[in-house]
C-alpha cells in the first residue's frame, strides 16, 4: 500500500512519431457546403427534394450545378418554403405552393407562365439554362462571425439565363 507522503514526480511522456497504438482522435465532419466567389453563374437545374425540418417547416430544396468556368460542376442548393408536402418527403417529392411564395414567383418569372398559373412544374427548369446569383455566408444565425473555414455559398436569386 502506498503512503500518501510517498509522492512520485510527474513524468512527461511524448508520443513517438510512429505511435500507431494510440486511438485516432480526429473527428469526421460531414455536410460541408461549397464555397465559390460571389457573383453570377450560368447553372442548370438538376433536381429537387422535399423535407420537413424541425418537425414542422415544410421545405423544397432545388439543386443546381454551375455550368461554366473554374467552378463548373459545383452543386449549390436553394431552399424554399412549401405550403404543403404531398406524400412522403424525399427526392422528387410533390408539394403545393402558395401563390405569394418565393418559389412560385421565381418559377412564374423564369418559366414565363401565362396560362394556367395554378398548375406549374419544376420539370420545365431541366430544359433551361439559368443565371444564379451567389453570395457568401460569413455569419451564423445569431449574427456571430463564422471562421473563414466555415464560410459557404448560397443562391440569392435565380433568373432565366438567356
Amino acid at each position: 500500500m502506498r503512503n500518501s507522503n510517498d509522492i512520485q514526480p510527474l513524468r512527461v511522456v511524448q508520443p513517438s512519431e510512429d505511435a500507431t497504438d494510440e486511438p485516432d482522435e480526429t473527428i469526421s465532419v460531414e455536410g460541408h457546403k461549397p464555397l465559390v466567389p460571389e457573383g453570377e453563374y450560368l447553372a442548370r437545374y438538376i433536381g429537387h427534394e422535399t423535407a420537413v425540418l424541425f418537425s414542422r417547416a415544410k421545405k423544397v430544396a432545388l439543386r443546381f450545378e454551375i455550368c461554366e468556368g473554374p467552378y463548373q460542376r459545383t452543386r449549390l442548393t436553394r431552399y424554399y418554403r412549401a405550403q404543403q408536402l404531398i406524400g412522403k418527403p424525399g427526392p422528387g417529392g410533390r408539394f403545393q405552393l402558395s401563390a405569394g411564395g418565393d418559389l412560385y414567383r421565381m418559377l412564374a418569372r423564369v418559366l414565363d407562365v401565362r396560362t394556367r398559373p395554378d398548375r406549374i412544374s419544376v420539370r420545365e427548369l431541366r430544359t433551361r439554362l439559368l443565371r444564379i446569383k451567389v453570395r457568401t455566408v460569413t455569419r451564423d444565425r445569431d449574427n456571430r462571425p463564422l471562421p473563414e473555414s466555415c464560410h459557404y455559398s448560397v443562391i440569392d436569386a435565380i433568373e432565366d439565363g438567356r
